[in-house]
């Protein structure tokens, strides 16, 4: 689901309930606050774990109209399995400027860049992230599978972020683009984005689990899903045959660490039209060594320098991949969602030496070419 879409709708009834007076009419009152246009934004907050999508990860509980004509309101409770409300943050987050020998460790640029592609004029730089301790339980582990030669992905995630996990799964019938559905006794939402998917669940254990899947029917992947177990140290789960393990991700806490990075953002070029339309390649280096595939979508893997990094395409002609919106016609009902095609984008990253790349951008052979051709700055 679109963040556009999951905005409007959230943004409504978040201000709704914030200012509608509680009486004997107050539910009435949301819903029609809810459906005027003209309602006032208040920002809302999202979270995300680690590489999970925010389709997976975002708790949604919405009133709505879903009805189309002039019959009585008919009120959907929307809510997917989540790791709740951010209520029990994993430590405050700050960052200062990464001092020479800091950005000695993570200065990376390529030798040589692809034809029409130069160094923007954002000079390269390196940042300290610190993130304090916490007293909550703040982590994640993953594993990813990838077949080579049908590009099919696989990547699931089991963790804690500190917040409350909430099992439930209520959807309206013939919601899009998600519903809900069963994980051994466990109610899990599916979400659908044309050639990926996502299945989403709290488990008996009370940890947040999603598994992404591309090139996948919904019985494959909830069969994959309904196999994921975790031992307290690493993600497990059986995939399809011809599929190779590329990442085993053991369970990591995200607070009490500082990370480096350095970000050469962008890689600007033209392409030659003629209204000098420009794409752009990002380039990240961090000491946070976790190569978490947080986007699915067809995938390969390359060598770098004796190193095995994954390609992901993420959108774009001949890869179904879909997104989801709410209707131009302006109307809210979670039942008016309207699919568009994702741009194309693509994204490689490695970890290598202790360090983690990623590179992304709107141009495949782009991205792969600058990954062959990174070195120490």
């Amino acid at each position: 689901m679109s963040n556009s879409l999951e905005n409007h709708l959230a943004t409504a009834l978040i201000d709704a309930a914030a200012t509608t007076t509680v009486d004997d009419d107050a539910l009435a009152a949301i819903v029609r606050r809810a459906n005027t246009p003209h309602a006032r934004h208040r920002p809302s907050r999202w979270t995300i774990v680690g590489g999970l999508t925010a389709t997976a990860a975002i708790t949604a509980v919405f009133m709505v109209n879903s009805n189309q004509g002039s019959a009585p309101t008919n009120l959907a409770f929307i809510q997917v399995p989540s790791l709740g409300s951010a209520v029990n943050d994993c430590g405050t987050v700050d960052q200062r400027p990464a001092n020479p020998a800091e950005t000695a460790q993570v200065a990376y640029l390529p030798d040589t860049l692809p034809d029409g592609y130069g160094l923007g004029d954002q000079a390269p730089a390196a940042l300290v992230q610190q993130r304090a301790a916490s007293s909550v339980d703040c982590w994640s582990a993953d594993a990813t599978y990838v077949d080579n030669q049908t590009g099919r992905l696989l990547t699931a995630t089991v963790g804690r972020q500190g917040n409350e996990p909430q099992a439930e799964c209520q959807l309206p019938d013939g919601y899009l683009p998600a519903e809900c559905i069963t994980i051994g006794d466990r109610p899990a939402a599916l979400s659908h984005q044309g050639t990926v998917a996502t299945i989403s669940w709290v488990t008996a254990d009370n940890e947040f689990a999603s598994l992404s899947g591309y090139g996948f029917t919904t019985e494959e992947l909830v069969t994959t899903a309904t196999s994921v177990t975790f031992d307290g140290t690493h993600v497990s789960f059986t995939p399809p045959l011809a599929m190779t393990l590329i990442e085993n991700q053991a369970k990591t806490r995200d607070d009490n660490r500082d990370v480096t990075y350095y970000n050469a953002t962008y890689y600007n070029a033209t392409f030659g039209s003629a209204d000098g339309a420009a794409s752009s390649i990002g380039l990240s280096v961090t000491t946070w060594n976790n190569t978490s595939i947080n986007q699915v979508g067809p995938a390969t893997t390359i060598d770098i320098d004796g190193t095995t990094a994954v390609v992901v395409t993420t959108g774009g002609p001949g890869t179904g991949i879909t997104g989801w919106t709410s209707n131009p016609s302006g109307t809210s009902s979670v039942n008016d969602a309207v699919p568009f095609e994702q741009p194309a984008g693509a994204y490689a990253t490695w970890t290598s030496g202790g360090l983690t790349f990623r590179i992304e951008g709107s141009d495949t052979a782009a991205v792969i070419e600058i990954a062959r051709h990174l070195r120490p700055a």
